[in-house]
């Protein structure tokens, strides 16, 4: 015996995990014991503290706020629990951790623990409610946390989802994306009351209720149809990629992209599709490696502010574009009278607003490298913000709107500069603008203004030969020696006076004759100082002076020839799409308004889905009901339906996803 008792000694030396742990469970089998919220309990151990075999009891609730433990939780054997609120359905444990002594010949002290499980339950609740909604993507999940009332209700749910293969519920309300699409998920009490959350389950990759993106290699692409969501700085999917990403390829079907969304990128390329029908806020926002942006011909909403990277240095836009344009690298809109963004790291440090706008629009000279900016008295509305560049010194006149911006701009504590253009010593050579047809020839005035003398004056025009013809110049002496350009067919053609004394001449100096070529749009003609046989001369001073050689400070302002091949024109507008495809047709002429208009609906594969006829007017509206599949519509103007000869081009319209 004696042995033996020796070897099992030396087993427990060797191997002290065989010393046993004391445990004991309040009954034989584990037993749940049931509370309603304010019930009291007494919990007896069986054991006596200070007896040999049960030392140092302490007492813990796995759940206070739900059970709690009456009066100290330390040395007693015995002690009361108070149930406080519904654990909904889930157990509750009350834990008992002490010390006995285990066996002769020892007396070794090892840990022992009684637990007990209790559930509560509340009364039954009145009313449950869910959030409405929910959004996660198809790797991560949500924890739903239904509202009861009254205070101590019942809490425990039942719960079940509606498409499992869209998103699954654990009993805990946990909701976990499985794939894209949409689930309700409802919670259901031990009464019978309901509430439904909806849950959409977008991909890992999305950026839109339709788009995706992907980054492979520096590129971000954009596909899928539709529009993209909003942003805030830094907030985007690809925000810890924006180090990499040197070019974004936005594809055809994406009509809309989302504040920010590219913002604090280092692209430096960016295409853009046909389909996209509008630019948010800031989504160019602090990109240095971008330096110019061509605009599409679908788009037709976009602010300042989109377009505002500080290192753009030029914009354009596609020639189809029924709402925008660009000359010399600033965005304007179709017609030119509003100014909507003049790029912010433009070359140049001072700029002439052209005298066909009347507006500019917000944040249109947000943070330029201007010095000096001319506001011409056409310009009526500046939009709050809408010339922003601290430092920048604005010429107009008293009073005006130019005026107005900059005191709102300084009011806000920044530094901005009014001079009243009359007074400010400012000379402005401008070209004027005209408009005509193919084959007509129009005279455009060349004009000098604010000038207080000169002894030298060279300036340079220029002109695009594919689109314009230069036939004559008619040039005012002006008491000076006129000198003019070699030749008419080279787009460029210099002129220079000069004289011993100052002349003080303000007035057409010049009047240019253009023939038009067979063209549509807007062609620029440009001015700026005489630039002489050997090439630039420097800013332009060192051949512009007074008598006492003297630097004249000329600004420059270009113009331009409006001219159309076609004399009758088709605009859609006031385009609606849904249950119902309704649009405007408005028809311009220089004839007499007459003969039919037709507006054909197709579908997508090209059927004809619905057709109309009306007399033509200058203003109709059409309404097509029930055509859920239309993608494209036409318009055709023509001269009757006996002589099916049309009078203007077509107007073909493609109807995006969004629209539809």
């Amino acid at each position: 015996m004696k042995k033996l008792l020796s070897m099992l000694f030396v087993c427990i030396l060797i191997c002290p995990a065989l010393i046993p742990t004391a445990y004991a469970e309040p009954t034989p089998e584990r037993k749940t014991i049931y509370l309603n919220v304010g019930d009291r309990y007494t919990i007896e151990t069986g054991r006596t503290i200070g007896s040999d075999d049960f030392l140092n009891a302490n007492w813990y609730s796995s759940d206070p706020s739900k059970l709690e433990i009456v009066g100290q939780n330390f040395n007693k054997d015995t002690s009361d629990v108070r149930a406080l609120a519904s654990s909904g359905g889930k157990i509750v444990t009350i834990r008992v951790e002490f010390e006995e002594y285990w066996g002769d010949p020892w007396l070794e002290l090892i840990p022992g623990t009684f637990i007990y499980y209790f559930v509560i339950r509340g009364e039954d609740p009145q009313s449950i409610t869910l959030p409405p909604t929910a959004e996660i993507t198809d790797t991560t999940s949500i924890t739903l946390t239904p509202e009861f009332a009254p205070e101590n209700a019942e809490t425990a749910c039942t719960w079940w989802s509606s498409d499992t293969s869209v998103a699954s519920v654990s009993d805990s309300g946990v909701v976990k994306g499985i794939s894209k699409g949409t689930a309700v998920i409802t919670a259901e009490t031990v009464n019978g009351l309901t509430a439904q959350c909806t849950v959409t389950v977008r991909p890992t990759n999305a950026c839109g209720e339709d788009l995706e993106w992907s980054l492979d290699g520096g590129v971000l692409t954009i596909t899928g149809t539709g529009g993209m969501y909003d942003y805030g700085v830094d907030d985007t999917p690809w925000a810890d990629h924006n180090d990499e990403i040197t070019n974004i390829v936005v594809s055809e079907g994406v009509t809309g992209i989302g504040d920010y969304a590219f913002s604090s990128t280092a692209v430096s390329e960016v295409a853009l599709p046909e389909s996209l029908l509008e630019l948010g806020d800031e989504v160019f926002f602090d990109c240095p490696n971008l330096r110019h942006i061509e605009l599409p011909s679908g788009l037709r909403s976009l602010t300042g502010d989109s377009l505002s990277g500080y290192a753009l240095e030029s914009i354009s836009v596609s020639g189809e574009n029924q709402y925008f344009s660009a000359y010399d690298g600033v965005l304007y809109n179709k017609d030119m009278t509003t100014l909507v963004r003049y790029p912010s790291g433009k070359d140049g440090d001072r700029f002439c607003i052209p005298p066909s706008v009347s507006q500019i629009s917000h944040a249109a000279f947000y943070s330029t490298e201007l010095k000096g900016l001319y506001v011409p008295e056409t310009v009526t509305e500046i939009a709050y913000f809408g010339i922003s560049t601290s430092g920048l010194t604005v010429y107009g006149a008293k009073g005006s709107a130019a005026e107005q911006a900059v005191l709102d701009y300084t009011s806000s504590g920044l530094t901005m500069y009014f001079t009243d253009i009359s007074t400010a010593g400012c000379t402005m050579v401008s070209v004027g603008s005209a408009g005509g047809k193919a084959g007509d020839t129009v005279y455009v005035p060349v004009r000098l203004s604010g000038n207080t003398g000169f002894a030298n004056l060279n300036i340079q025009i220029s002109y695009d030969t594919s689109k314009l013809t230069l036939t004559s110049v008619q040039a005012q002496e002006l008491g000076a020696l006129y000198t003019p350009g070699a030749g008419m067919d080279t787009g460029v053609y210099n002129m220079s006076w000069d004289s011993a004394d100052n002349i003080t001449y303000n007035g057409t100096i010049a009047t240019l004759a253009f023939e038009v070529k067979d063209l549509s749009g807007r062609t620029p003609i440009g001015v700026s100082f005489y630039t002489g046989l050997s090439g630039t001369y420097g800013d332009g001073y060192d051949v512009n002076y007074t008598a006492e050689y003297e630097p004249l400070d000329l600004w420059y302002l270009s113009g331009d020839i409006q001219s159309d091949d076609v004399l009758d024109a088709i605009t859609i507008d006031n385009l609606s799409t849904g249950d119902t495809l309704s649009f405007s047709v408005q028809l311009a002429s220089e004839h007499e308004m007459g003969g039919v208009l037709i507006a054909a609906v197709y579908d997508g594969d090209g059927r004809l889905c619905g057709l109309d006829l009306r007399k033509a007017a200058e203003h109709t509206t059409f309404a097509f009901a029930q055509i859920p599949d239309a993608q494209r519509f036409m318009v055709l103007w023509l001269e009757s339906m006996e002589n099916l000869k049309p009078i203007s081009k077509s107007k073909e319209v493609t109807l995006s996803q969004a629209e539809k």
